[in-house]
């Protein structure tokens, strides 16, 4: 497959860095280019080629539909993935007005790759639970067409009517699509578990540490390789070390941080600032 040129588009240096980190170990994604708000993107679009943007709908706000008609405006060949916290109406709006997937952020690591993939591919991806919003929105405007009564008050979109009930956040709808549905269940991701408490460290929330022993010297220098996307043979070389003793380190360092790969142990690495990338 050819290369998918990427940009992110995101107001978290973190998110932007360990998104950029997880796409890097895919031969064919190529993140060209990173941005904190949308008023940089058309700047970027207009001088470097992209396949997708990756964009960020809390960094987008209320300018979010905008945004995506602009991309679309000066690129239409230009996919847009939008990365959100839940499934609601308002997705719907970034939709019609040319968004061309969406994911939410439960996914983990494999889901987003997948979706930038088949995003790329076919030229259109859906989580689960937003499909389910759009196909709320459809029975509402196509097969009912008028708003239900029990809905309460609706909003427009793009003429049309969608009830209040999916334009809101509701237990059925904004909820994390479950294993199997968005989520690699087979490897027991945990999603981006690392984007939540990055908010709720930033809100000046108590959060679990989620460490069931500090890292050693060494391990932390281990761990500063890995972000470098060192292999175990180039670790051992930098810190003469064996590789059997490499990967002793990196067991370690995934039981000590409660993550089951090595890109999870990156992530919170990054999120806590105890590793740079390269």
């Amino acid at each position: 497959m050819a290369e998918i040129r990427i940009l992110l588009v995101d107001h978290h240096l973190r998110y932007r860095r360990g998104l950029r980190s997880i796409l890097e170990m895919e031969k064919e994604m190529m993140p060209v280019g990173e941005v904190r708000n949308i008023q940089e993107i058309q700047n970027v679009l207009e001088n470097t080629p992209i396949d997708v943007v990756v964009l960020d709908l809390a960094t987008a706000g209320d300018k979010a539909a905008e945004a995506v008609s602009t991309i679309k405006s000066i690129r239409p060949e230009t996919r847009v993935m939008v990365l959100a916290h839940e499934a609601n109406g308002r997705l719907v709006e970034v939709l019609a007005a040319g968004a061309d997937g969406v994911l939410l952020k439960d996914v983990g690591a494999s889901g987003l790759v997948d979706g930038i993939r088949g995003l790329a591919r076919v030229g259109a991806y859906l989580h689960p639970a937003v499909a389910r919003v759009v196909l709320e929105v459809l029975r509402s405007v196509l097969v009912d067409g008028r708003e239900d009564a029990a809905c309460g008050e609706a909003v427009g979109w793009g003429g049309a009517q969608v009830p209040a009930a999916v334009a809101a956040p509701t237990p059925a709808l904004a909820v994390h699509a479950p294993a199997g549905e968005g989520r690699d269940a087979s490897r027991g991701e945990a999603g981006w578990d690392w984007m939540v408490d990055l908010e709720s460290e930033e809100a000046g929330e108590d959060r679990a540490p989620g460490i069931v022993a500090p890292l050693t010297k060494r391990e932390f220098e281990v761990l500063q390789l890995l972000a470098e996307g060192r292999s175990n043979r180039d670790i051992a070389k930098a810190l003469v070390l064996s590789e059997k003793t490499v990967k002793n380190h990196v067991a370690s360092i995934l039981d000590k941080l409660v993550v089951r790969d090595r890109t999870q142990a990156v992530l919170v690495a990054l999120r806590r600032g105890w590793v740079t990338l390269s």
